[in-house]
């Protein structure tokens, strides 16, 4: 199933669905993972996902000392951002929990809402309305 015809059906699709378009995007910026998940389940997740993860400049992870408080304070995004040499304004971060969008807005950055589709996404339109 593509990624277009997933989300027509209401799917969030896996990254085992076909993307429109080739992966690593060919955007010309840095790129970076800011993961709540520690470095070990990461490592073991990059076994199968090499393109993607080959197109990441940073990984922090929240296991990374850097990161002192985890999910939904703005530490991890920061932190990425620093890595990066980039002004967390100037990022734009996906995120598919609630705590990681209220993580990335507490760092400044434009966050993208992409609830997991086992999350509430009422939720997601509340946070979204208040202008949170």
């Amino acid at each position: 199933m593509d990624w277009m015809g997933a989300a027509k059906e209401g799917r969030k699709p896996g990254l085992t669905a076909q993307p429109p378009l080739p992966f690593p995007p060919q955007v010309g910026m840095p790129m970076a993972i800011a993961t709540s998940s520690q470095m070990a389940a990461v490592e073991s997740k990059r076994i199968r996902h090499e393109d993607m993860f080959s197109a990441m400049s940073v990984i922090v992870t929240g296991d990374d000392p850097a990161v002192r408080s985890g999910k939904p304070a703005p530490d991890i995004f920061l932190e990425a951002a620093s890595r990066m040499g980039v002004d967390p304004k100037n990022c734009l971060v996906f995120e598919d929990s609630m705590t990681g969008v209220m993580s990335g807005k507490a760092a400044g950055c434009q966050v993208v809402a992409v609830p997991d589709s086992r999350c509430n996404k009422v939720a997601f339109l509340e946070v979204r309305r208040a202008g949170k």
